[in-house]
């Protein structure tokens, strides 16, 4: 299993991540809208397709005509799915570019992933979580032009990728899970044909899922910058 990173622009985040296992899971909500711009992407939750010649459309079984919209499918209440993102990248561009003031490295993936379920777990016999699956692994970057295949109607394959511009260099390792127990069934989502993506109008969220002290399998990386 790869080796991951977190970068931090709060040293007390790290500290509280690193001393008591504080995981801090953001909602794709957030994303959307953020006023960080390094961490903003107005297409979190969605996936995008615009072949370069145009969406094929097929008006009836003889008639076919070209549409230069974009299809997008868009997950329903993106405030209720959590993410918490690393990188499998350690380099002083991303320190810089996340405004860090600390970066921990995760060197046991394996167990990390494994304290996150059993948290998990704990939460949801207490009722406040109602989805059992973690979703957890590198991001699949794409190009709006590349045929989505099933990623189109499949809300657990969209949270796990991205555009590959302006993203793929962040080599994004995420983790995510989701509160409505539903929210990964298949054609859960909205669809719709547009130009032009709309603003998110909508509620931020996040949620702290705390696992227990990490250092035995995590440790501060020191920066040169």
């Amino acid at each position: 299993m790869p080796i991951i990173y977190k970068y931090f622009s709060n040293i007390e985040h790290s500290n509280k991540f690193l001393n008591m296992g504080e995981v801090y899971f953001n909602s794709l909500s957030y994303f959307l809208s953020c006023e960080d711009k390094a961490r903003r992407d107005i297409f979190e939750g969605s996936n995008l397709y615009r072949p370069a010649h145009g969406l094929e459309i097929t008006r009836n079984s003889y008639e076919t005509f070209l549409d230069q919209r974009t299809l997008i499918s868009k997950l329903k209440k993106p405030e209720r799915v959590f993410v918490f993102c690393t990188s499998t990248e350690l380099s002083d561009t991303l320190f810089k570019q996340f405004n860090a003031v600390s970066c921990i490295e995760i060197f046991n993936l394996e167990v990390f992933e494994q304290r996150l379920k059993i948290a998990l777990r704990k939460r949801i016999r207490m009722g406040t979580i109602k989805n059992p699956t973690l979703l957890s692994g590198a991001v699949d970057y794409y190009s709006h032009e590349n045929v989505p295949g099933t990623r189109n109607s499949c809300p657990d394959q969209i949270i796990m990728s991205k555009l590959i511009a302006p993203f793929f260099s962040e080599k994004e390792y995420r983790f995510a899970f989701a509160k409505d127990k539903n929210a990964f069934d298949v054609n859960n989502l909205n669809y719709l044909l547009t130009h032009q993506m709309q603003p998110f109008v909508g509620k931020h969220a996040h949620q702290v899922i705390t696992v227990g002290n990490l250092s035995d399998i995590c440790r501060v990386v020191n920066f040169q910058l």
